[in-house]
């Protein structure tokens, strides 16, 4: 018998899809006109464009790499979490979804330590 994988994943998960352009106008323009607007995965996906484009924005490459580094772990956390609750929503013994998905929880908060430090090594950076 094969262990679920909890970051494999199901048939019935369907990963947020990245912030697509509308009416013509590229997703990078549409990060300003309404960062709150449509669905929360879709403002998260917005806000962790918008880390990127203010980091790749800034005249220190040491700023812009620690900023690029946080959005790229931000990106990965966040689909990472949507997988973690597509697995807890399923059927089944509750208790045996949540050992299943556990390393994905584990590795989610690791994710989200590394990104806070990075943001205060951005902080302390930019001070001096």
């Amino acid at each position: 018998m094969s262990e679920a994988n909890p970051c494999k994943p199901t048939s019935n998960h369907n990963p947020p899809a990245p912030v697509a352009p509308t009416n013509g106008q590229p997703a990078d323009e549409r990060l300003h006109d309404a960062p709150n607007a449509g669905p929360p995965a879709e403002q998260r996906l917005r806000a962790i464009a918008a880390l990127l484009e203010q980091s790749l924005a800034q005249a220190d490459p040491w700023q812009r790499n620690l900023g690029a580094a946080a959005s790229d772990l931000a990106g990965i956390a966040f689909r990472l979490k949507s997988v973690i609750d597509s697995t807890l929503s399923e059927t089944g013994p509750a208790l045996a979804r949540f050992e299943a998905v556990l390393p994905a929880i584990e590795t989610y908060l690791k994710l989200t330590r590394q990104i806070d430090r990075l943001a205060q090594l951005q902080r302390l950076t930019s001070a001096t």
